[in-house]
């Protein structure tokens, strides 16, 4: 296939929660889940007759990250004939898709381990559980568990390596392991914000930002807000 760039073999070069599906959606918010299923190796765009780094269709309409695809239309009306583009080059270089992984105008889907809907981007609802189910810790390797699960959750969290010091405390000492009540409380505090994630949206072009700095003894963070009826 020509025009095709390539990343390392999948299973040489990404988790496995990442060679998943392919999700399709519109701004109004119809999805389609695919997989691409006949191809030795992984595309990292879609592939086309021209010569340059991205296909006709990517950025405007496609996007692509491995095997994942995203189909966005910006009118609901032409979510349609997008995907027949986007039918139309898969079937022209004989890219076969997965049915049990297609799903067709659903509101929401997961996509690259987040949850994307019309309104925005937000946590995956099992990674927010598998914390809330969590007990405490008992031993380093569940200490470690735990640290990695916030690690993915880390950009809805506001000041996120400050709540998860305790935590990485824990870990400092290979043969003992301590959870005291600074980690008790963390442990709980964390729970409950995660009752209330917020929102990632795209900026509108033009939109006036603001950069919020947070600055801890032991941690910074950093969070680009924009304003909404004054808020």
């Amino acid at each position: 296939m020509e025009n095709v760039h390539r990343f390392p073999r999948l299973e040489q070069s990404m988790p496995q929660r990442f060679l998943s599906t392919t999700t399709n959606r519109s701004a109004r918010g119809f999805h389609i889940r695919m997989r691409i299923a006949q191809h030795d190796g992984c595309l990292t765009r879609i592939p086309s007759d021209d010569a340059s780094p991205r296909g006709p269709e990517e950025g405007r309409n496609v996007e692509v990250y491995v095997d994942d695809m995203l189909v966005k239309s910006k009118k609901a009306a032409d979510h349609v004939k997008d995907l027949e583009e986007t039918f139309s080059v898969l079937r022209k270089y004989k890219l076969k898709l997965n049915q049990a992984k297609c799903a067709f105008g659903v509101p929401g889907d997961r996509f690259l381990g987040f949850m994307v809907t019309q309104r925005g981007i937000k946590a995956n609802p099992l990674k927010i559980k598998a914390i809330i189910d969590m007990k405490a810790p008992t031993c380093l390797n569940e200490a470690q568990r735990l640290t990695g699960r916030i690690a993915a959750l880390s950009r809805f969290i506001s000041k996120s390596a400050e709540k998860s010091l305790p935590f990485f405390k824990t870990l400092r000492k290979a043969k003992t392991f301590e959870w005291g009540t600074p980690c008790q409380l963390a442990f709980e505090e964390l729970k409950a914000y995660l009752a209330m994630l917020p929102l990632l949206v795209k900026p509108s072009p033009g939109e006036a930002l603001y950069l919020y700095l947070a600055a801890a003894p032991q941690a910074v963070s950093s969070v680009l807000i924009r304003e909404e009826d004054g808020k």
